[in-house]
């Protein structure tokens, strides 16, 4: 391996212990009493309002922000209960802490919870939380609006069982389990609306949380190093999808838009994001490439925006003269010349 090389792999290495999965980072709102214990980095809401750079469970500020509205009905009452621990799933980050809730008693009382400043057209993992209390086999609606059509269901539960979207929660399932995937539309908010049912005239919800689904992500940068024959390739994976690449490079060829079916490095697996380089072998002297990083998961394969470059002119071939006229003469004497000093040198040679 060249150094060259191995300084992109170190690069490539420490930045992935710095952003490995870092837009895949869950963002995690707690409902319930001022001051309760939540989930570690989960934000703490107990009335209606906005709520502006929500933190993720890393402890970063995000740009995502929650606005909680009652539509109908008055504003939404903080309450504190504890979910049957059977019925909270698992997750990296426990979420054994998320008891609490906000509700409203009336007739068909409604609530909306505005995800904002998400990334239009990217898909995002969404979670409610819905809880009840003191009221067994109460439902309530929940309809969630991204772009498209809307996401609908019921969350039925007997009392104090945490229901996660559609289903009962438990224990032994993840929470990724249980995710319902949204796209953000222009203008980057997801809308979640819950509708108290008919006969116990009760929301209750317990929390709500959302993260982006990781989506392969490439780019590619100038050509450096041309030669005739050889130049390197340049490429940066800023985002890794929800499995690590298989294989990733650098793709080149004469005519344009370059795909793994043309000539291709190869650097085998990674599980880092970061930029990296490749060499590029075997090129025609003088000839222009078209050239796309890639990287490619159980997904498929992304490619970066393409960039051309030419490689070097071949160095000119110096003709030899071809020998004639006195040039002949000359050198045949001189081998002539030659071959009689050899002689004399035998001829004289000690008996």
């Amino acid at each position: 391996m060249n150094f060259r090389k191995l300084l992109s792999r170190c690069a490539i290495f420490f930045t992935c212990l710095v952003n490995m999965n870092a837009h895949a980072d869950l963002i995690g709102v707690d409902f319930g009493l001022g001051g309760q214990a939540t989930p570690t980095n989960w934000t703490s809401v107990s009335a209606a309002g906005t709520y502006s750079a929500l933190g993720t469970e890393s402890g970063v500020a995000s740009a995502v922000g929650l606005v909680v509205s009652p539509l109908v009905g008055g504003p939404p009452i903080s309450f504190g209960v504890t979910p049957n621990a059977g019925t909270i799933p698992s997750h990296s980050n426990s979420l054994a802490n998320i008891g609490g809730s906000i509700y409203q008693n009336g007739a068909t009382s409604q609530l909306e919870l505005r995800f904002t400043g998400l990334d239009a057209g990217r898909d995002y993992n969404v979670w409610l939380f819905g809880i009840r209390f003191g009221a067994a086999g109460t439902s309530q609606s929940v309809s969630i609006q991204g772009d498209g059509a809307p996401i609908i269901f019921t969350q039925t539960a007997p009392s104090e069982d945490l229901v996660v979207n559609s289903t009962i929660g438990n224990s032994a399932t993840d929470l990724s389990t249980y995710a319902v995937v949204v796209t953000a539309p222009i203008g980057g908010e997801i809308t979640t609306t819950v509708t108290a049912d008919a006969i116990s005239n009760l929301y209750a919800v317990a929390g709500i949380a959302i993260d982006l689904v990781p989506v392969l992500t490439v780019s590619t940068q100038a050509v450096t190093a041309i030669d005739a024959t050889t130049a390197v390739g340049n490429g940066n994976i800023s985002e890794l999808g929800t499995s690590n690449p298989t294989q990733y490079g650098v793709c080149w060829n004469t005519t344009g838009t370059p795909t793994t079916a043309d000539s291709c490095s190869t650097e085998g697996a990674t599980a880092a994001t970061g930029p990296f380089t490749s060499n590029m072998l075997g090129l025609v002297p003088g000839t222009m490439y078209f050239v796309r990083a890639y990287a490619t998961d159980p997904g498929g394969t992304a490619y970066g925006s393409e960039v051309s470059f030419t490689t070097s002119a071949a160095p000119p071939i110096v003709p030899v003269p071809a020998l004639g006229g006195w040039s002949l003469v000359i050198v045949s004497l001189l081998l002539a010349l030659i071959g009689q000093a050899a002689m004399g040198r035998r001829t004289s040679a000690p008996g």
